[in-house]
């Protein structure tokens, strides 16, 4: 059977970003079936560099989402995509050539396997000549697992569209401009692997992604990083299911250490970096909590 690719990007008041995105998806050298748009900007930019990629040998559609939060525009695409498999990629991240390709590969070598994990590279490490262009050995998972482990990025992730009949689809309450600021990806990650359907993470699955190393927004970024953490790991605990709780521990202590330590050595960066995870474990569970109060 043809394998139809869904490609689905979610975007933001990015429209420069999203231009160079979906060029670099147009370059593959294997094109999707569709690729839908969801746009939660509040200016026409993002819509008029979808039109302007009208007359394509693809539709690239443009959909406007009222709702806040990625995963309510995942859902949305989710919804309105014709393909059996899709693909979630950022606006802010660009798809090596063979992206598509391989991962279609990976999917036609085995058909046991619904959903694919790819490799995330940074943008300025991000070499075409050093991105191979045949399938690379992976990993197989099928079983509940520390999501993290297996490497989850909402920017490149390919599902089989029957999955989310399986298990539904993303919770609203993850996910950058949700509650819980993030963790939408290894909730539904985690959740794939606990119906025991196989994942694979596949290096060969290559994009590059610009976010930010230090300054305030990496700050921001580690923060809600810890805050979808804590919420993840509360969520399943209660639905009595203490994995996630051991998951949470455990970073939970390896990140008060380097605060301790990061503070007795006087390592500055060390110490916040800690603190920051701390401080979102934190808040999660706060807002984990006040909302099952809701």
């Amino acid at each position: 059977m043809e394998e139809k690719i869904s490609v689905i990007i979610c975007t933001k008041n990015r429209p420069d970003a999203l231009g160079v995105c979906l060029d670099s998806i147009l370059a593959n050298t294997l094109l999707p079936f569709e690729i839908l748009v969801i746009d939660q900007s509040e200016f026409p930019d993002s819509k008029e560099i979808v039109r302007k990629l009208g007359g394509r040998t693809l539709p690239v559609i443009h959909m406007e989402n009222h709702l806040r939060g990625v995963s309510s525009s995942k859902n949305l695409g989710i919804k309105y995509s014709h393909g059996n498999i899709i693909a979630f990629t950022d606006d802010d991240c660009i798809a090596s050539k063979n992206w598509i390709k391989n991962a279609v590969k990976e999917f036609s070598m085995n058909q046991k396997i619904h959903c694919i994990v790819g490799r995330v590279l940074h943008q300025s490490t991000m070499d075409e000549s050093m991105v191979s262009e045949d399938g690379m050995e992976g990993q197989l998972f099928h079983d509940r697992v520390n999501p993290w482990e297996i490497g989850p990025s909402g920017g490149n992730l390919f599902i089989r569209k029957t999955v989310f009949d399986k298990i539904g689809i993303f919770d609203p309450l993850f996910g950058p401009g949700e509650i819980f600021k993030s963790a939408e990806d290894a909730d539904i990650i985690y959740r794939i692997c606990k119906a025991k359907i196989v994942i694979k993470f596949s290096p060969s699955v290559v994009i590059a992604h610009n976010r930010p190393r230090s300054g305030e927004a990496n700050d921001e970024r580690i923060f809600h990083y810890g805050t979808g953490l804590g919420a993840f790991a509360l969520k399943h605990v209660s639905f009595n299911d203490l994995l996630p709780l051991r998951i949470f521990l455990i970073r939970f202590l390896t990140e008060l250490i380097r605060t301790l330590t990061g503070a007795l050595l006087l390592k500055k960066e060390m110490a916040k970096t800690g603190y920051l995870w701390v401080k979102g474990f934190t808040h999660g569970f706060q807002l984990f909590l006040k909302e099952r109060r809701k």
